[in-house]
């Protein structure tokens, strides 16, 4: 394509041009939810090993206290380290967002939440996060500086889009900016567990049978979940040795559900995920491809769980397509609300939580920003 798009110039004017009222009502009301959904994950995400290894890194390297850490020993640094860091953390439970795609026709046309496949259920796909947070600090510190790049550096002939994907469709991204913002049209997901998201609709059926039959571990002779190869191919792990691998590990993923009937901060650790008991359901658990659900496309998320019990009777359970924290059955404000307690109650008491939840609400007013990320440091 010739280079007469000009769409890097067009992405900087309208990001310098915006302006807070310009943003829809209904947009600013969905971004104070994933800024509290966020900032939760942060806080929690503090205590990962990975976290823990690029926290220790920056701050042996350094520099002006500019920006803070977040977690139990909040610290100053450089605003390029503190972006890598915190990014870092709130990507390390891989309980954060997803964006849906505005174009179901894409590659994976479900769901805009890029990482490389390889490194699912390993450190390196939390860091791609923090370098991405990283660099962008980065970019606007050098640019306000005078740093200069070639003006399409995104569009050019041998600009980001040819380089990384073989050029780009223009009628999809030119004049598309805020028309309409993309955070409410196709939306925004906020997950209910820590795990990848094509696992919670299968999570949620295998919830759903457990509770409503009263299950016990011991009644489950085994389980097997059918779905496309969109889900299983990703999810890839045939069992979980830690609770990296634990997130991309359906065989865990339900036996969580099945031993405690919930999915949170407290069963992602390594202690519990290579428990004897983890263990031993786990093994009970095995995935298997269905080819007449991997027909209904891949910008579905569709499964069916079976469980054999040990009676000899069986029990079915199909995924619900409309899944659960999505645009069409979002997560209530008190669900919302719910995994931030669970997230933060090691370190936040309830009455500092429910300030919290009243200054984002408003965190449009003067000082309550500076006012909820003072409440997040324990001030």
């Amino acid at each position: 394509m010739a280079n007469n798009t000009h769409i890097t110039r067009e992405i900087a004017e309208w990001s310098r041009d915006q302006t807070f009222d310009k943003i829809p009502r209904e947009a600013r009301r969905i971004a104070k939810r994933c800024v509290l959904d966020g900032l939760g994950l942060m806080v929690t995400g503090a205590r990962q090993e990975c976290t823990r290894i690029v926290r220790d890194y920056c701050l042996e390297a350094g520099g002006a206290a500019q920006a803070t850490l977040f977690g139990e020993n909040p610290v100053k640094v450089p605003a390029a380290s503190a972006a890598m860091v915190n990014a870092t953390s709130g990507h390390s439970m891989d309980w954060d967002d997803t964006q849906l795609s505005s174009y179901p026709d894409r590659v994976f046309g479900l769901l805009t939440h890029p990482g490389i496949r390889v490194n699912f259920g390993t450190m390196t796909k939390p860091l791609h996060v923090g370098r991405t947070a990283q660099s962008g600090v980065t970019a606007a510190e050098l640019a306000v500086r005078g740093f200069e790049a070639d003006p399409d550096g995104l569009d050019g002939k041998w600009g980001f889009f040819q380089v990384a994907g073989g050029g780009f469709d223009l009628d999809k991204i030119q004049g598309k900016l805020g028309s309409p913002f993309s955070i409410v049209d196709p939306g925004v997901s906020i997950k209910p567990y820590p795990c990848g998201s094509l696992t919670h609709p299968s999570m949620d059926a295998m919830l759903g049978l457990v509770t409503e039959n009263d299950l016990k571990p011991e009644d489950v002779e085994n389980v097997v979940l059918y779905a496309g190869k969109n889900i299983l191919n990703p999810i890839r792990y045939e069992t979980a040795n830690n609770e990296l691998e634990a997130k991309f590990c359906m065989p865990f993923l339900l036996s969580v559900i099945l031993l405690e009937r919930k999915a949170g901060a407290k069963e992602f650790t390594d202690e519990y995920v290579t428990s004897q008991k983890v263990m031993s359901m786990m093994s009970r658990v095995r995935t298997q491809v269905d080819p007449e659900i991997e027909a209904e496309g891949f910008d579905k998320m569709l499964s069916r769980v079976e469980i054999q019990l040990k009676d000899g009777s069986k029990l079915v359970r199909e995924s619900d397509e409309r899944y659960r924290g999505g645009p069409a059955f979002p997560l209530s404000d008190e669900e919302l609300q719910a995994k931030f307690t669970d997230c933060t109650e090691h370190l936040l008491p309830a009455d500092t939580r429910q300030e919290i939840f009243t200054t984002i609400a408003e965190l449009e007013k003067p000082g309550n920003l500076d006012r909820t990320l003072g409440l997040i440091k324990g001030k």
